[in-house]
């Protein structure tokens, strides 16, 4: 009986013929040709005799060619038409890993512009070199909210969720000015859901609190002490523009006199 040799078979289909490699001793010659395995050691599928390296199973024609001074496709080029690899860079600021001096902190690379912070963010060694504090928010209007987030920090009817009027202004700092309001059943210029109550036309954002058992101005809070009303025309500062002053309010008849008299921001429009 004839010694057996360990084979391993692989197929593999070329041009619709499938071929069959060999790792292992070569085939008994009395074996027809066409039952012949071929040789491939590094198992990548190409026969020994094709692959310009049959040890490496990364290389065999038509690889993928690399940048590691290694010809891969086989085609008697090294690194013909590879391409680098892109730097790493963990916190995607730009600046690769390693020329950040912080790979972990997106605002800290070279170039970056410094901030007062205790962290050296541009990278060059020093901490809060020429780095200049930023202004603390104002509020200019007293109407509560800071310059930072007010987008007319001189108009106390403008900020966010400031009820919209037709004054020509951008009241609740949404970037349209005098869009139209939602229904307002009661007539009392505020739709809710900023009218908490849409059925009492003395109950919005800018009436006047008494003691009622009723939420007047839309505060959260019934019957709580109001603010001081120096002309006693029925709004406080800072919803009345001029509080020593009757004939001027939020709705008051704006007339000719150069005064704000409905308080506004214009005057004798």
């Amino acid at each position: 009986m004839k010694p057996v040799s360990l084979l391993l078979l692989l197929a593999a289909c070329a041009d619709g013929v499938d071929v069959k490699f060999m790792v292992g001793p070569p085939a008994d010659p009395d074996v027809p040709a066409e039952d012949t395995l071929l040789a491939d050691a590094d198992l990548d599928g190409v026969p020994d005799d094709e692959d310009c390296d049959p040890t490496n199973p990364t290389t065999f024609p038509d690889a993928p060619e690399l940048p590691n001074g290694v010809d891969d496709d086989c085609d008697g080029t090294v690194d013909d038409g590879a391409t680098e690899p892109e730097p790493d860079d963990a916190d995607l600021d730009g600046s690769p890993d390693d020329e950040d001096c912080d790979p972990t902190n997106p605002t800290t690379f070279p170039g970056a512009p410094e901030l007062p912070n205790g962290v050296d963010d541009d990278c060059d060694g020093s901490v809060d070199e020429g780095a200049i504090p930023p202004e603390a928010p104002t509020d200019a209007d007293n109407d509560g909210v800071p310059s930072t987030v007010d987008c007319d920090d001189q108009e106390a009817t403008v900020h966010p969720g400031a009820p919209e009027l037709l004054d020509g202004l951008d009241n609740d700092c949404d970037g349209v000015a005098d869009e139209a309001p939602p229904s307002d059943a009661d007539q009392d210029g505020f739709a809710a859901p900023v009218d908490c109550n849409d059925h009492d036309d003395t109950v919005n954002p800018l009436a006047l609190e008494v003691p009622d058992g009723v939420d007047n101005d839309c505060d959260g809070e019934v019957d709580e002490v109001p603010p001081s009303d120096a002309d006693q025309d029925g709004f406080a500062a800072p919803a009345d523009c001029n509080d020593h002053d009757p004939s001027v309010s939020p709705l008051a008849l704006e007339v000719r006199d150069g005064v704000d008299n409905d308080c506004d921001g214009l005057v004798d429009e």
